[in-house]
């Protein structure tokens, strides 16, 4: 098989090209420009890819090489709710952390603000009490909580509803 193929099936929502490719032993966790077929699949929502992929083993919770991001955290930061829904009702794990700095999602749909994320990803079960350890820029050396970075990018109603989940615990 080419390097990418699946990728370019993925692409074009071709399921029947896509599921050819695994069954011939194509990697459902390659990634080709830092993405797996899985997270281009969700980002085009061609669902029924999704589905093949992880049917074939493709790692719902891999983080991608170069962003060490799952595609749970990618988008929830990006505030895409539907792709979002579906990995966890897929089984991502919500408290999956990203690399060595233990970044969850709910970290990232809070610091970028996106209240329909947060509040699903709390009704899922996200740990409110998860801590980030800076590693970069101004918040280098720092352990943050999604609460904090809220609070800190100045979204009332993301860190309003975290306060709301720790009061409820």
């Amino acid at each position: 098989m080419y390097h990418g193929i699946l990728h370019k099936l993925t692409t074009l929502g071709d399921v029947d090209g896509v599921r050819s490719c695994l069954r011939a032993g194509v990697d459902p966790n390659e990634e080709v420009d830092e993405a797996t077929a899985l997270f281009v699949s969700l980002k085009l929502g061609h669902l029924k890819i999704a589905r093949a992929l992880l049917s074939a083993r493709a790692d719902i919770n891999l983080a991608g090489r170069k962003f060490k991001v799952t595609p749970l955290v990618a988008f929830s930061g990006t505030g895409c709710l539907d792709p979002v829904q579906w990995l966890v009702r897929a089984e991502a794990d919500v408290n999956h952390p990203t690399s060595h700095t233990n970044f969850q999602a709910l970290h990232f749909a809070s610091m970028t603000g996106h209240v329909d994320v947060v509040r699903f990803l709390l009704q899922a079960s996200a740990d409110i009490n998860a801590v980030v350890n800076e590693q970069q820029g101004k918040r280098k050396g720092t352990r943050m909580t999604a609460l904090e970075y809220a609070r800190e990018e100045g979204h009332k109603e993301c860190a309003r509803l975290r306060a709301q989940a720790q009061t409820l615990m």
